[in-house]
């Protein structure tokens, strides 16, 4: 279908489709059993200045381009690092800049304060996403520079199983380290038996994956974005769900990549 016609079809039903795995709190997740979070929130508001509505389909990570890509839905919006791996399939607006970090026993007992640290360390990820793509890249410079490798642990399964398995290992003594996006570390450690250890790695932007092809509706989300920041509508949200520090403190980083 052409972008045009999408439009057209969009305005005339009301609805635009995110696909998204919902399991990523808080960025989306289900609260009394519907879609909930900052990304929710993000698309919902998305959706209405392009005279729709949303829908999220609920759709596993690993396979997430895949289902853009055979139109089972209109965009991705899934707390989805925006990396050129994905940009050979995909183009992306871009509206928030999060880095990776890992959560630790309460008290950092090993005493975890930079990748270095946790060369020969046990560290549990979530397979086939761009954490466990970026643990591994950083593994290989540990070991280019000397140190021991990390004994990586990558869980697969959608994000929600995931999250919970990894922070339960963890909490077992199983892992030494549960490597995450801040934005999910700050929420996997709110238990009070573990903590975020005190360094970011990778910042690299959040983005809504579109179709290369899309080439009207691109714009047409960059401008919706673009609107929220200036609007304070994007404020809003991101202070709801307590990540306004996450937010693009510069408008320019907002913006289309290929």
């Amino acid at each position: 279908m052409k972008t045009r016609e999408w439009l057209t079809r969009v305005r005339t039903s009301g609805r635009l489709t995110f696909c998204t795995d919902i399991g990523y709190p808080p960025m989306e997740f289900y609260q009394d059993g519907q879609p909930a979070g900052a990304d929710i929130e993000i698309g919902q508001e998305i959706a209405r200045r392009l005279s729709g509505q949303a829908d999220f389909i609920d759709e596993p990570v690993v396979g997430i381009i895949d289902a853009l890509v055979a139109g089972r839905c209109d965009a991705v919006i899934n707390a989805f690092t925006d990396n050129a791996e994905r940009r050979r399939r995909v183009v992306f607006v871009d509206y928030l800049e999060v880095g990776q970090t890992v959560v630790v026993a309460k008290g950092n007992p090993l005493g975890l304060k930079s990748v270095e640290d946790l060369a020969g360390r046990r560290v549990l990820v979530q397979a086939d996403t761009s954490n466990e793509w970026s643990l591994r890249q950083l593994d290989g410079v540990n070991q280019s520079k000397g140190l021991p490798p990390m004994w990586i642990a990558a869980f697969k399964g959608t994000t929600a199983q995931t999250i919970e398995r990894t922070a339960a290992a963890l909490r077992r003594g199983e892992g030494d380290a549960d490597f995450l996006d801040v934005i999910n570390a700050r929420w996997a450690a709110r238990d009070g038996g573990t903590e975020v250890a005190a360094f970011v790695v990778n910042r690299e932007p959040y983005g809504i994956a579109l179709r290369p092809n899309d080439v009207e509706l691109q714009p047409a989300v960059l401008s919706a974005v673009q609107g929220m920041y200036a609007d304070g509508t994007m404020g809003g949200i991101l202070r709801r769900w307590n990540i306004v520090d996450l937010g693009f403190a510069d408008t320019h980083q907002i913006r289309l990549t290929t």
